[in-house]
């Protein structure tokens, strides 16, 4: 109505009378990542990197026991390389590092995994990475043998209910198909024709 613009939304409300804080709203994507870091809006903190499924239960197993709150939406992610393929993930990293405050990358120390952390390290592709590497692995490092066996149990747990509703779902949608069949007058034997006996039974007429 009177043509100025209004203040961008990363502005301070001005006093009365006053003019806004003269600071642009990000306009592109380095500017953005600044501005809401800033007002601590920013919801990539770390980019947790590890080797495999069981790794990624113990750290958001661990995360949420002591954090009391979900992982989801705490400002976190995590990706398993699934196995020893770290030197095949660069690119990855590098992608992690270009949206991540912190790629942290918690691997065991076996092979060549001290070897190439460092290479990453020393071409700054992820401008802000740490590295854990644990003696002789993450489970046997931390967890007692009892504790490693009822994770692995849990695991293969999740997978069987995972298998089994899969499969709940394929017999429930299977049987559903059938029994459309005879509704549609397509079924076999006493519920009707079938599409074959059909077809030749108008041939034959």
């Amino acid at each position: 109505m009177t043509g100025e613009l209004l203040p961008d939304v990363d502005q301070e409300p001005p006093a009365f009378g006053e003019a806004p804080e003269p600071r642009e709203f990000a306009r592109d994507p380095k500017e953005l990542q600044a501005s809401l870091r800033r007002h601590r809006l920013y919801p990539h903190k770390l980019h947790i990197v590890t080797e495999g499924e069981s790794e990624v239960r113990l750290v958001v197993g661990l995360f949420e026991a002591f954090a009391q709150r979900a992982w989801e939406g705490s400002g976190l992610e995590i990706t398993d390389l699934g196995g020893d393929r770290l030197d095949m993930s660069r690119t990855m990293l590098a992608g992690f590092g270009v949206y991540a405050d912190t790629v942290a990358l918690l691997l065991d120390n076996e092979n060549d995994v001290e070897r190439i952390t460092k290479q990453i390290r020393a071409s700054g592709v992820v401008p802000h990475m740490r590295v854990k590497l644990c003696e002789p692995n993450l489970e046997e490092e931390n967890f007692s043998t009892g504790e490693l066996i009822a994770l692995v149990a849990g695991i293969a747990r999740a997978r069987r209910r995972a298998t089994t509703d899969r499969r709940g779902a394929e017999d429930r949608n299977g049987e559903a198909q059938r029994r459309r069949w005879p509704a549609q007058g397509h079924g076999v034997g006493a519920g009707g024709a079938g599409p074959v006996t059909g077809a030749r039974t108008r041939a034959d007429r």
